[in-house]
Formats: C-alpha cells, sequence, structure tokens
C-alpha cells in the first residue's frame, strides 16, 4: 500500500471537525513560516540600514574633522610635516658690532629643510634693519625657490615671543 492510498482512506473516515482542525493547523504553520521569513528579512534590511547610517554618520564626522584641521592648516602643502626654525645662532650670529652675520656652514642644511618641510622660520631681531637684512639674505641664498615661502618668515623681539610662535604653530619639531 502506498502513502497516498493510506491518507486518502483515513481522510474518508475522518469526521468534519478532525479536518477542520487540520486544515487550520496548515494554514497557521504557513501563515508562522511567511512571518517569520518576511520578519527576518526586514530585521536584515534595518541591520543594513543602520549599518549603512553609522557608516555615513563616521564618513561624516571624518570629513568634518578633515576640514577643520585643513582649514587650519590650508596654507601647509600636504605631506610636508611643519617644522620650526629659529634662526639666530644657526643661520645669524650677532657680530661684535651688533650686526647679524651669516653663517655659511648653514645655508646648504637650511636650504634642504626648506625643500623637504613647511618650514617656518623665526629670528629674534633689534629693529627693522635687522629684518630687512633676513628677508634679503633668504632672498639671495635661494630659500624662497627651494620651498620657504615669505608669510612663514616670522621676527620677534625677545626669545618669549618666539617661544609663544612656537607654541601657537604646533610644529612636528622645532630647531634652535
Amino acid at each position: 500500500m502506498s502513502l497516498a492510498a493510506d491518507l486518502h482512506r483515513w481522510l474518508q473516515n475522518a469526521d468534519k471537525s478532525t479536518l477542520s482542525a487540520i486544515v487550520w493547523t496548515a494554514l497557521f504553520l504557513l501563515i508562522s513560516v511567511y512571518v517569520l521569513l518576511t520578519r527576518q528579512q526586514h530585521h536584515n534590511n534595518n541591520g543594513r540600514q543602520q549599518q549603512q547610517r553609522r557608516t555615513q554618520q563616521r564618513d561624516h564626522a571624518a570629513l568634518s574633522s578633515a576640514a577643520a584641521s585643513s582649514s587650519a592648516d590650508a596654507h601647509r602643502p600636504q605631506g610636508k610635516p611643519k617644522v620650526s626654525c629659529a634662526l639666530n645662532d644657526v643661520l645669524f650670529r650677532r657680530g661684535p658690532d651688533g650686526g647679524l652675520y651669516v653663517v655659511d656652514s648653514s645655508v646648504n642644511p637650511i636650504l634642504d629643510l626648506c625643500s623637504l618641510f613647511a618650514l617656518y622660520v623665526i629670528t629674534q631681531v633689534r629693529n627693522d634693519a635687522d629684518e630687512r637684512q633676513v628677508r634679503q639674505t633668504l632672498e639671495v641664498m635661494g630659500a624662497y625657490h627651494r620651498g620657504l615661502r615669505p608669510h612663514r618668515v616670522m621676527f620677534c623681539g625677545s626669545t618669549a615671543g618666539r617661544a609663544s610662535m612656537v607654541r601657537q604653530l604646533q610644529p612636528m619639531t622645532h630647531i634652535e
């Protein structure tokens, strides 16, 4: 005997209340399976949407952070670390007469720094004539052609002023 024949005989002998319970149970099982499957799909979609929202928020935060930091460093070339250098006793020395003199052995290293870094130079001067002399010396030695920008040439009147400038610049390193 086959299973189909057994089922057919059982259905003929079953009363209507039993058949109705079987139909309702089958219907309930089908609906339950449908709800579980659609709920799982809805849950997966929500998970993807939440993950996309988190990714978008993270990307937005990263862009905001990058915009904030790039606005502060808008004039600094990308990829070049910021370095500051006090030119007193490095490139310039005061002579016995009080004038500024160039230390010849420091010219090439300073030019190399201009090429490799976003260099900020700070020189402590006594007057406007010293400032003009420093700017002219940097021009003559070719520092501006090697990457030093004129707005990165700064002057102060005291060591406290120089220290304050370095703190504000927050360079990767400072050379004294």
